[in-house]
């Protein structure tokens, strides 16, 4: 990763707007996985991170997205299922206009690669263990064939001989089935049970998929700010539960082997990179 201290400032950038539509309109937002880590083990960025990563209960995250329409800062740019046919990700991404990235480990170029800070969307969880697997098993399934067809096989060379075979299942079934008719059903499954009162919410869409994301909805019952290097920003209040779930024992820095980033390279860092 080159420059990453530029690339930090980009992200703070991008993240504050989200921060000045939020507040503006009362809508309750957390730093979320490794970004509410480093605000509470580091005051800032993870020293290695490369992304920023922002989440909000569903009727935040909606409401999030109806203000962007007419609020968002001209330089910033809102990217989702719903307006861009490239993109396949079930939450959006605030992204940085006139910036050029990309994920080196991703095969395919991708249309709206622009630095961005993830915004995830929480949606309600059933109580009884056969729907969660249910909706967990049909949001995996949707979740790879739209990975296999817009991103490509993973580059690994430790890519093991079964999970081959699996995207290349994938790749057949994406021959038959319009990825269209995947991204509705995905959005669909993952709200299901928004309209039934739960006491668990899971963001479905992230690497530590739907058991580890799955908390206890009372946790966005109260929020704190968190100073992130010099900037103040918001999460849930009770961080210690939601990364005790994460990481374990989150204060203790992973070794060098084990520090993941997204492996971008930063081909255009743009006009305005200084906060």
């Amino acid at each position: 990763m080159n420059d990453i201290k530029l690339l930090h400032e980009i992200l703070i950038k991008i993240t504050s707007e989200i921060d000045r539509i939020c507040r503006k309109n009362n809508i309750k937002y957390t730093l979320f996985a490794g970004s509410l880590l480093g605000a509470v083990r580091h005051h800032g960025f993870i020293p290695w991170d490369d992304d920023m990563d922002i989440a909000m209960l569903r009727a935040d995250y909606d409401r999030f997205i109806e203000k962007c329409k007419t609020e968002l800062g001209k330089e910033f740019r809102l990217v989702s299922i719903d307006n861009n046919p490239d993109y396949s990700y079930g939450f959006l991404k605030i992204t940085m206009k006139g910036t050029k990235v990309k994920e080196t480990l991703v095969n395919k170029p991708r249309a709206y690669d622009e630095i961005w800070v993830d915004v995830f969307p929480y949606d309600n969880v059933p109580s009884k263990p056969l729907k969660q697997f249910k909706q967990r098993s049909l949001n995996y399934m949707c979740i790879k064939l739209l990975e296999e067809k817009y991103d490509g096989i993973i580059k690994e060379n430790k890519t093991r001989f079964l999970k081959k075979i699996f995207f290349g299942v994938l790749h057949m079934l994406n021959w038959f089935v319009p990825d269209t008719y995947i991204k509705k059903f995905m959005e669909s499954n993952s709200k299901k049970y928004n309209n039934y009162k739960t006491s668990l919410v899971s963001c479905f869409h992230t690497s530590y998929g739907y058991k580890k994301e799955t908390i206890k909805r009372k946790v966005f019952d109260n929020y704190a700010d968190y100073k992130f290097d010099n900037k103040m920003f918001m999460g849930i209040k009770n961080y210690d539960y939601y990364l005790a779930k994460i990481y374990g024992n989150y204060m203790k820095l992973p070794p060098v082997e084990k520090r993941h980033t997204h492996n971008l390279k930063v081909l255009d860092y743009g006009k305005n990179t200084i906060i």
